[in-house]
């Protein structure tokens, strides 16, 4: 397992599983659509965060699908996955009404679904983290965070190590 990646965004961290070196010429330097434009599942229940995080998405060339909340993610992603169009990613709030996005996690890995799974957080601290990473988050941003930190974290998701 790669060595976990702790930056400060906004005054909070930012903790993440995957190897992460942002510079000039990284990847975050470019947009995030390629080849192939990445299908990115947003649940959050602030519409304005959602918003927000899926107009970041869109313009860095990810086709976006939001949800309101867990249940409604859990709701479009393992259909999703079932035929063949599965998501490149996921990203979740935590705290949301109907099904928390660490109860949506837990529910698609118990559909199969390894989607890498991204949870953001007012509400981050050290179990927390620890819980949404056993159950096989790449990464948990506290908030508020940067959003050129979460599209760099995105493509760190994503994208296979250059080199």
């Amino acid at each position: 397992m790669p060595a976990m990646n702790t930056t400060k965004t906004g005054g909070r961290s930012a903790r993440s599983d995957v190897p992460l070196h942002v510079g000039p010429g990284h990847a975050a330097a470019r947009p995030l659509g390629g080849p192939r434009r990445l299908r990115i599942a947003v649940a959050e229940d602030s519409a304005e965060m959602r918003a927000l995080i899926a107009a970041t998405l869109r313009a860095d060339g990810c086709d976006v699908v939001e949800a309101r909340d867990g249940l409604e993610l859990v709701a479009i992603v393992a259909p999703a996955e079932r035929s063949g169009m599965a998501f490149d990613l996921i990203v979740s709030d935590l705290r949301m009404p109907e099904r928390s996005g660490m109860e949506a996690l837990g529910a698609l890995r118990d559909e199969g679904v390894r989607t890498p799974y991204l949870l953001i957080t007012a509400f981050g601290d050290d179990e927390t983290h620890r819980d949404a990473r056993q159950l096989g988050a790449v990464a948990v941003l506290d908030k508020p965070f940067d959003l050129d930190w979460l599209c760099a974290l995105v493509r760190a998701a994503v994208e296979p190590p250059r080199g």
